[in-house]
């Protein structure tokens, strides 16, 4: 031990503080030699510090500059490389290593022989002999280095600790003790170069406070480790990693610091005062991870910031700390396929959440790869978990036990999938995705905890005033502050939209409905939710309102809670909400080619209601239901005989009643009845039950019921031969259709009118009236009416001898049938047949292969495409 005065210098460190020695040397060429130099320096208990890019294009000279000046002695290595030059500089990163060792004490090996030793490093060694400021000895191979470094470092370290005469060197106690190191990923990180970068950057801006946030398994900390490790060679004092989770108070997180920088315990001093002295004039990044459970010491934090000017702190959190500034970095889930990607032919391969499970299952499941058999379902898991990192891995990991497709069918039903299989390294609470969600969970008041689990109720999010409608009660007394904190602790997910939106990960729901379970609230949430639903809907209600159609949209939005709520009160058996709904429902699911969606569930809900009396008063409503069946059931099936007959028992329960909802609704019951019998081939009662459906719309002035009423005898008119009563009748749906603004049924109209045109040999009329009918559906989606118009177009290709655009367009009007499980029209399913048989007798072998491409094409694409090789065809004019 050396001593000043008589105040003694420590020279020897205890085990958390220990030596440093810096190793300097190329590293090709001498990559074996540092491998057993820095083995000898660790069976002395001594730290090695190895700047890998030491000798390379390397960083700016601050990083090595402050690895050197941590350090305690310089290890140099050479042979026979000098080293690269930078650019802009005169020498090597190796002797500027060197020159600034001045005043370290300084062990130097040369590597003999070494015949082709470039000049500079020749150079450069002989100045080291003739400044007599240190020597060097040499060695012939690894072996032999070993030892020496050994026993000089040892010798070093003695006459260091022996020392007794003053001005003698020795270790500076004033260093900082090597942090606790971050942790290193053992996996590679998917999908977040661009979030790492972000982070990055408003680092180096002068932000010494960054708070990543998000839901729990989105991977803040995984960023985090990427983004200290991005940043480390700005900060010449290195990174300091402070695990949070398991700290159970605020008081304790500056100790959890001190430990992280190994500071150690002396004094009385107040522990932020002792810090502060070890980290004034440090550049030194710190990353506190999980600290969403220790917002209250924040002040502290900001106080240890304000005291230290080159301090910079990145925390992870599910929600920001609220200090003076603070930085929040909102961590999105990774992106997953889009509608557009899941249609492309091996589009989704390269998205972020696809690769992450496909190199997760590879790693549980040697050889797994994505490929044409398992690419769907694979899609389908990651868009289920929305992206969430946590999720997909665990997902992954079950890819020891099921395929891709299993698991995603058990994915869209039970959230313990996500159970166990995750790799032991990871902390118990992100073992499972129900841990992680414990954890965010047992973090809210017990309002809190109810408001949250109420909001599962609500698939696809929902408005502020849905949500205080159904969730508010005593126990959720302000619904606006439950649903900001929710917010802020990244449990929901808000929509910026003209009408705020709030809503949750499908995962994170999946966890909120088990809890809304457990609380015995779920029957009452649901009939909550579904009576609101029912209400907000009413002025959709085409029965009592001409201008329903104009409240499509906001069905649109609320599609998700709508279905759900019919789904549910079917299940229920509650006749009277689900008769509501379906009134209101049923011709918006029309319009947007959504029908086949409840398919199974009404009937389940008219055979439910079976054995109840005609002479309930609850009559009108199983009337209804029984329409409802023959509307969304039956006739999806194509079992028009079923649908007739229901319709039959429902004009027979609405017979006793006379007000005026009732004879609309049995009036549109005798429309489908007429529309049906027209699908089974029937005539007789026909024009009775269009007639006076008819009748019915034009004495209540229902818009529209005259508009389909219209439609359908205009149909039944052109059958039966009476073309110019048929024109007239869909001329008048037309203009009905377009007062409403109602795009499928003047779609609609327009179609058959194309029709007549093309029956009638004139194709240039039948052409701009197929071009209309597209661009209305267009509008709308509607994928049934599509397929009726391509039935058409296929046709009218047909007449002008276009034998491959005739066969795409039949092709494609089957696959979108069979997509949306619906039965070709009268008139057009006899045009569709003639087509598809001529294509068949001129194409030959040559039609499989074309249909089959046309059946995977993107019907949109294809028929704006086919439409206009008609426009070009020769025989595109009137009378041909």
């Amino acid at each position: 031990m050396t001593t000043t005065g008589t105040q003694p210098a420590e020279t020897i460190r205890t085990p958390d503080q220990r030596i440093r020695v810096f190793v300097s040397s190329t590293l090709g060429e001498l990559a074996e030699e540092r491998r057993v130099v820095r083995a000898a320096i660790e069976r002395l208990h001594l730290a090695p510090v190895m700047f890998e890019l030491g000798a390379r294009p390397h960083p700016p000279r601050e990083l090595y500059r402050a690895y050197l000046r941590q350090s305690h002695v310089f290890l140099g290595i050479y042979h026979q490389r000098y080293g690269w030059v930078a650019p802009g500089e005169a020498i090597s990163g190796l002797e500027d290593e060197f020159r600034l060792s001045e005043g370290m004490p300084r062990l130097l090996y040369l590597k003999r022989p070494a015949a082709a030793i470039e000049p500079r490093l020749q150079a450069m060694l002989d100045a080291v002999s003739a400044q007599g400021s240190a020597s060097y000895r040499q060695f012939t191979d690894s072996t032999e280095l070993a030892a020496l470094v050994e026993d000089d470092l040892a010798a070093l370290l003695s006459e260091r600790f022996m020392a007794q005469s003053p001005g003698a060197a020795t270790f500076s106690s004033r260093e900082l003790a090597r942090p606790v190191p971050a942790p290193v990923p053992l996996t590679a990180t998917v999908g977040r170069d661009a979030d790492i970068a972000a982070v990055a950057e408003l680092l180096g801006q002068d932000v010494r406070l960054v708070t990543v946030t998000g839901p729990g398994g989105v991977g803040k900390t995984r960023l985090a480790l990427e983004v200290a490790r991005a940043v480390a060679g700005r900060f010449a004092d290195g990174v300091a990693f402070v695990p949070l989770e398991d700290v159970p108070g605020p008081e304790l997180v500056l100790p959890a610091l001190a430990a992280a920088l190994r500071l150690p315990e002396a004094g009385t001093r107040p522990l932020l005062d002792r810090l502060v002295d070890e980290l004034t004039g440090r550049q030194l990044l710190v990353v506190a991870d999980n600290m969403e459970h220790l917002r209250a010491a924040g002040p502290d934090l900001t106080g240890l910031l304000g005291r230290c000017p080159r301090l910079a702190l990145l925390v992870t959190s599910r929600q920001t700390l609220r200090l003076r500034g603070e930085h929040e970095y909102p961590l999105p889930p990774l992106p997953v396929p889009n509608d557009d990607q899941v249609t492309g032919d091996g589009a989704v391969d390269d998205v972020p959440a696809v690769s992450l499970f496909v190199q997760r299952a590879a790693d549980v499941r040697p050889g797994f790869a994505l490929t044409e058999d398992n690419r769907a379902a694979v899609t389908a898991i990651v868009r289920l978990l929305d992206g969430l990192p946590l999720a997909i891995e665990l997902a992954a990991a079950r890819s020891r036990l099921f395929p891709p497709t299993a698991l995603a069918g058990r994915l869209a039903q039970r959230l313990d999938v996500l159970a166990g299989g995750a790799a032991g390294d990871l902390p118990a609470r992100q073992r499972t995705l129900r841990a992680t969600l414990d954890w965010s969970c047992q973090l809210l008041t017990p309002a809190e905890q109810a408001l949250f689990a109420r909001l599962s109720v609500f698939a696809g999010g929902a408005t502020l005033g849905a949500v205080d409608a159904v969730c508010g009660d005593d126990t959720v007394s302000d619904v606006l502050d439950g649903v900001s904190s929710l917010l802020e602790k990244n449990l929901l997910f808000a929509d910026a939209a003209d009408e705020p939106r709030v809503g949750m990960l499908h995962v994170v729901r999946a966890y909120a409905t088990d809890l809304l379970n457990e609380r015995n609230e779920a029957e009452r949430l649901s009939d909550r939710h579904a009576l609101f639903y029912a209400d907000l809907i009413e002025p959709a209600d085409i029965i009592a309102h001409n201008d329903a159609p104009g409240s499509w949209p906001l069905l649109t939005r609320e599609a998700d809670n709508l279905l759900a709520a019919a789904r549910w009160v079917a299940t229920r058996g509650d006749i009277g909400v689900l008769a509501a709904l379906a009134r209101r429902l049923w011709p918006w699911l029309i319009y947007t080619g959504r029908v086949g969606e409840l398919r199974d569930v009404v009937p389940a809900a008219v055979d439910a209601a079976a054995d109840s009396r005609e002479e309930d008063p609850g009559a009108r409503e199983q009337a209804f239901l029984h329409h409802l069946a023959l509307c969304y059931a039956q006739t999806q099936t194509g079992d028009h005989a079923a649908a007739l007959a229901s319709a039959e028992r429902a004009l027979t329960l609405a017979a006793d009643t006379v007000d005026r909802e009732t004879a609309l609704l049995a009036a549109a019951v005798r429309l489908l009845r007429g529309a049906l019998r027209l699908s089974l081939g029937e005539t007789a009662g026909v024009a009775d039950d269009l007639d006076s459906a008819l009748d019915t719309a034009r004495r209540e002035d229902n818009a529209w019921l005259l508009g389909h009423a219209t439609l359908h005898r205009g149909v039944w008119r052109a059958l039966t031969g009476n073309t110019a009563g048929a024109r007239a009748d869909l001329e008048e749906a037309a203009g009905v259709a377009t007062e409403m603004g109602h795009d499928v049924l003047l779609a609609q109209a327009v179609g058959h009118l194309a029709t007549l045109d093309l029956l009638a040999g004139d194709l240039e009329e039948s052409l701009s009236r197929l071009r209309s009918q597209i661009e209305h559906l267009r509008r709308a989606r509607n994928l049934e009416g599509l397929a009726t118009a391509l039935d058409t177009t296929a046709a009218l290709a047909s007449q002008q001898q276009r034998w491959e655009t005739a066969a795409r367009a039949a092709a494609a009007a089957d696959a979108l049938r069979e997509r949306v499980g619906l039965p070709a029209r009268p008139v057009t399913r006899d045009l569709h047949d003639a087509a598809v048989d001529a294509t068949l007798q001129r194409l030959g072998d040559r039609a499989p292969a074309i249909r089959a491409a046309a059946s995977e094409a993107d019907p949109w694409v294809l028929v704006d495409d086919v439409l206009a090789q008609l426009a070009g065809a020769p025989y595109a004019s009137r009378g041909h």
